[in-house]
């Protein structure tokens, strides 16, 4: 798969996930999809868990303003993974304009995403630790790495 076809991949990816299409998301992905977030050091596999994950996240008022046209700063590409760095404002519901400055890292299988490895700088992980919460930790299909 060239870059071209993986960028495009990723693309719907972030259109359906800010848009809240959560089937279209799940389209983009392998058949028992894959979440890593750091410093968190939590697995989330499989269709259940990551469909509770988009609900809690995409919830989330900062996560549901992003300024969605301008979100990828830099991108790195290896035999099978995108790399991007992220730079995500949004406003907060006091009206505070924020930034968040994400990595992901999207890993294809068979031409779709089979896991997205994601590393929060302290701003993203505020928003994070409210989703990431005991009550969460504890579905199946979320686990400690």
């Amino acid at each position: 798969m060239d870059l071209e076809a993986r960028m495009a991949v990723i693309a719907e990816h972030i259109r359906c996930e800010l848009s809240r299409d959560l089937d279209g998301a799940l389209a983009t992905m392998a058949a028992d999809p894959v979440y890593e977030y750091y410093p968190y050091r939590l697995r989330i596999s499989g269709e259940i868990a990551v469909r509770e994950m988009w609900e809690r996240l995409l919830s989330i008022p900062p996560v549901a303003c992003v300024d969605r046209d301008n979100i990828v700063k830099e991108i790195f590409v290896s035999e099978d993974s995108v790399l991007m760095m992220q730079d995500m404002e949004f406003t907060t519901e006091s009206g505070e304009k924020r930034h968040a400055r994400p990595i992901a890292i999207y890993h294809f299988a068979d031409g779709k995403i089979a896991k997205e490895t994601a590393y929060f700088d302290r701003e993203g992980m505020r928003y994070m630790d409210v989703l990431l919460d005991e009550k969460f930790r504890s579905l199946p299909g979320v686990e400690e790495i």
